[in-house]
Formats: structure tokens, C-alpha cells, sequence
């Protein structure tokens, strides 16, 4: 009996140091989000840079993935002191979209050809699992494609930059209601990049941001998905 409740002992306190030991795999990529918007015949253009990790932990219910993100929106200026914001996240708030979303659905085709794991019921979208990480390594530096609309990212501008609840959310679609006419978003772009993070510019466009900072404008942080 002894003998038995020793091995239970054993087996109890090897059991999670062994899941330590295990390698699990992390992986990491830079991202780079571009917003292209034509006004009056010109071509406004700005672009930010977001570092996405991830990496595959043991949780009392299985294992899970943690994704990080370190980064920026992107902020377009149109015309002195009038800016387009690009935020992190989509329409819906989503906060997994830039970790996630974005880049999963710009390089779907990519991924699926290259084994990621489909969605039982349509063979041409990505299954909802975090399965296609591993497939995101085998894509090369440089690797770049559209985004559709209907992944847009969440678009918002500010009345007056020196408050912050002047925020107004923007239909990307719809850019004359707010900005005039001849105005038009003409493309959303996803590149994956050595280039380093972009860090700073927020709160150099808004000075009251280190103070009352809007999440969705700047990520650091982690979260657990499956």
C-alpha cells in the first residue's frame, strides 16, 4: 500500500514537470500594415510595423496558444492636422484581429497550399484553430497581399488631435462623408518584414495619449487563445 501511494506521489509531481521540459514551439513574425488613400488625384500613403508572437503553453485544460502583440495603428496624415487612423483591431473590436485575423485571411490561399488545416465544412477557408501558425514560418520575407474589405481594419480620426473624445469612427468605404469629396481608400496591405516595430508616433501625434492611452492605438500585451 506504501509502495502504491509512493508511485502516486511520484507520479503526481513528475507528471507537470515533465509537460515543462516539453519544447513546445514559438513562433514570431513582423507584419507590416499599409493604408493607400488617393485625394484630389494624390497618393497619401503610411505604413506601421507590428511584431506578433506566439507560443504554445500547458493550461489545466490541455495546451494553448499565448499570442503577443508589440506595435502601433497606423496613422495616415491627409492633410496637416488631419489624420486617418488604422487601429489594431476591426469593425467589430475584435481584439484578436491583428494577431490573428489580418494575416491568416491575406495569406489564406498560401497556407492552405502549403498544408495548413482547412474548416471541415469549406475546404477553401482556414480552420479556426491556431493550426496554420506553423505553415506562417514557411512564407518568405517580403510576402505581401490585399486585404479584402470585409477584413478591414477598424478606421477612426479625431475632430480635434488635443481631445481625445473627439474619436469618430470611419467607414473606409465612405471616406467623402467625412473628408470631402475625391477622397477614396484605394488599398489595405499586409507584408511580412525584417523591418523594426514602430514605436513613438502616437505620442507624438497625440499629446494627451501617455496619459488616456485607446488600447486599440498601441499593443503590448498577451493573450491565451486555443
Amino acid at each position: 500500500m506504501k509502495k502504491l501511494f509512493l508511485i502516486v506521489v511520484v507520479l503526481v509531481i513528475v507528471t507537470p514537470l515533465a509537460y515543462c521540459l516539453v519544447p513546445f514551439p514559438y513562433y514570431s513574425w513582423n507584419q507590416k500594415l499599409t493604408v493607400e488613400v488617393e485625394k484630389d488625384g494624390k497618393i497619401y500613403q503610411a505604413s506601421s510595423v507590428v511584431k506578433l508572437s506566439f507560443h504554445r503553453s500547458v493550461t489545466p485544460h490541455g495546451t494553448a496558444y499565448y499570442g503577443a502583440v508589440k506595435g502601433e495603428a497606423v496613422a495616415l496624415e491627409l492633410d496637416k492636422g488631419q489624420y486617418l487612423f488604422a487601429l489594431l483591431t476591426d469593425t467589430k473590436n475584435n481584439q484578436d484581429y491583428i494577431k490573428e485575423v489580418a494575416a491568416k485571411h491575406v495569406f489564406e490561399k498560401e497556407l492552405l497550399s502549403l498544408g495548413a488545416p482547412s474548416q471541415d465544412n469549406n475546404k477553401n477557408e482556414i480552420g479556426y484553430r491556431n493550426d496554420w501558425l506553423p505553415y506562417m514560418a514557411l512564407l518568405p520575407l517580403g510576402k505581401k497581399g490585399n486585404l479584402k474589405s470585409k477584413f478591414y481594419p477598424r478606421f477612426i480620426t479625431f475632430r480635434d488631435l488635443n481631445d481625445r473624445t473627439s474619436l469618430k469612427q470611419i467607414d473606409p468605404l465612405k471616406l467623402e462623408d467625412y473628408f470631402g469629396p475625391n477622397i477614396r481608400l484605394k488599398k489595405v496591405t499586409i507584408e511580412l518584414t525584417d523591418e523594426p516595430v514602430t514605436l513613438g508616433r502616437m505620442q507624438k501625434i497625440l499629446n494627451w495619449y501617455p496619459q488616456r492611452p485607446i488600447p486599440a492605438l498601441h499593443e503590448n500585451e498577451e493573450t491565451s487563445t486555443p
